[in-house]
């Protein structure tokens, strides 16, 4: 009874501001309205927040100002990993992204960002896909040949076990490897990563994982990590670049070091 008492609250609400759209058979209405938000950088209207998204703007506000005043999605093809109320990558399209394709493991988060699509009309070239439960790589729902401009990620560091066939190594570990192994295939040349991470051992591990792959690891934020506690907000930014192979001259031939 509380439930439904809260999404009835949630719809009279969004009625009352203006904010609901025509209703639609393929958008979902049945979850429950927790907040909206005013973001400055949304061409109009406020953003809507369902109950099991979780939603921390601040996060992303580096990102965002890279996204409005630096046009860094500009004509660009873009992969959001990670997508809450679906923010960054309506943000993207408002700034002339080519396309977005949005992924995601919680059904919830999908619906948000397709209902926040269709309030904000924002819809044209965008593309929500949902990660099934047993895919460990978020790439499973990509195609094999599809590749991006610009790679978002902004995932929580949970260190809770996984428990698919007996394996004990950490959720976010297995997901950052599977992050950090896709990236040489699925990012364009000239392409780039950006993650946001909130945790100092997460930066450290995605560091010197970097390091054992061909990545160019940097770090877009004035704060140093021995200055941050293990978990801290707004999360850091870093930018992930393919390294370009060397050469040098050796017996009148260039070789790769």
């Amino acid at each position: 009874m509380m439930r439904l008492s809260s999404v009835l609250f949630g719809l009279l609400f969004l009625v009352a501001s203006g904010c609901w759209p025509n209703y639609r058979e393929d958008l979902d209405y049945n979850y429950e309205v927790v907040q909206t938000w005013p973001i400055e950088e949304l061409n109009f209207g406020d953003l809507v927040q369902f109950n099991s998204v979780t939603f921390a703007p601040d996060d992303t506000a580096t990102l965002r100002d890279m996204i409005v005043n630096d046009a860094i999605v500009n004509n660009r093809d873009v992969l959001q990993i990670g997508i809450d109320t679906g923010l960054v990558s309506l943000l993207c399209l408002q700034n002339d992204a080519r396309k977005v394709v949005a992924i995601d493991s919680n059904t919830a988060a999908i619906e948000n960002t397709r209902y926040n699509a269709a309030r904000l009309q924002s819809e044209e070239n965008l593309d929500v896909r949902l990660i099934p439960p047993d895919g460990s790589s978020p790439f499973s729902v990509l195609a094999a040949d599809e590749k991006f401009d610009i790679v978002i990620c902004n995932l929580p560091w949970q260190e809770n076990p996984l428990s698919h066939n007996g394996d004990k190594t950490p959720q976010a570990t297995v997901r950052q490897d599977a992050i950090l192994d896709a990236l040489p295939k699925r990012l364009q040349v000239g392409g780039r990563c950006l993650i946001i991470y909130g945790n100092k051992s997460a930066v450290e591990r995605l560091q010197g994982q970097s390091k054992q792959r061909p990545l160019q690891f940097k770090q877009l934020d004035d704060r140093t990590l021995d200055t941050l506690s293990e978990n801290f907000q707004p999360g850091m930014l870093i930018e992930l670049r393919l390294s370009i192979p060397t050469e040098v001259v050796s017996d009148g031939e260039f070789v790769t070091p």
